[in-house]
């Protein structure tokens, strides 16, 4: 088999920390395992839309797959951030996502600085207004044993190191699904062609019971699925529950709430909610 110098090339914008790789059916291209993938590097050219390239030796005359596709290339930040953070206000959070492949040797800090920094800055100080550290280790996590919680962390003074607050953490800990290995040669994001999309009816004409703008008609009912199909419904999408006489009911939620308010009661209303199964 006679080898072969072959130039892959592609034109394209990337974030900061990214680059273009190349995924194959052979060896040279990491046989579709994308940890194996060759990257692109890009040419000397200052216009936008840079040309990237590659150069691979395959064998002459055998077939090859392959796919482009973008790879990040180290730790970064992909969204930036105010030098001293944001300001937020008591009902307000901030959300964040982070994905790494040491999940076991992670540190997030918090740092609290003060907002009005009307008082005396000390000169040369490196974090002005800084009050405060909050930190988090994901070790931490992994000992609770849980892929979800709630955790509450003090914010130590950054001079007494006294706790003058706290921070209050919810986390969701998403890992592969073990045993899948996920590789380069299936691609969905083309796998579904161009169609008309389909007009399917809510419980028939629309949810009745829960939302803002409420349908006129009874959910879940046969005169609410005509209602959907008079409006050029396709289809119709319905809940059904078994009753304990191993009936099936056409229902939503199978409970009632019921309140002992009285007429002219201004006092905030309790409600019971009692099974109907």
């Amino acid at each position: 088999m006679t080898p072969s110098q072959i130039t892959f090339e592609i034109r394209g914008t990337l974030l900061p920390g990214e680059v273009f790789a190349i995924c194959g059916s052979c060896d040279a291209l990491g046989n579709w395992n994308p940890q194996n993938a060759v990257a692109l590097l890009p040419e000397n050219e200052t216009s936008e839309n840079m040309l990237w390239k590659a150069t691979i030796v395959l064998g002459r005359g055998v077939s090859v797959q392959y796919r482009y596709f973008k790879a990040d290339n180290e730790f970064q930040c992909k969204h930036s951030q105010p030098e001293f953070g944001y300001g937020l206000q008591p009902d307000r959070w901030t959300e964040y996502s982070i994905q790494t492949i040491e999940p076991d040797n992670l540190e997030l800090i918090f740092d609290v600085f003060e907002e009005d920094l009307s008082e005396h800055v000390v000169q040369g100080d490196a974090l002005p207004g800084h009050v405060g550290t909050a930190c988090l280790l994901s070790s931490t996590i992994a000992e609770s044993g849980k892929s979800a919680g709630i955790l509450s962390l003090p914010i130590m003074s950054r001079n007494s190191m006294k706790t003058i607050g706290k921070v209050r953490v919810d986390y969701i800990i998403i890992k592969p699904l073990p045993g899948y290995n996920c590789d380069m040669k299936s691609s969905f994001s083309k796998y579904w062609k161009p169609r008309i999309p389909l007009d399917i009816g809510h419980r028939g004409v629309g949810n009745s019971t829960t939302t803002a703008q409420l349908a006129k008609v009874q959910e879940n009912t046969i005169t609410s699925f005509r209602n959907a199909a008079s409006h050029g419904a396709a289809f119709v999408e319905l809940d059904v529950h078994l009753s304990k006489d191993f009936v099936p009911v056409v229902y939503h939620d199978l409970t009632c709430c019921l309140t002992m308010k009285k007429k002219f009661d201004a006092d905030p209303v309790e409600l019971f909610e009692i099974p109907v199964k």
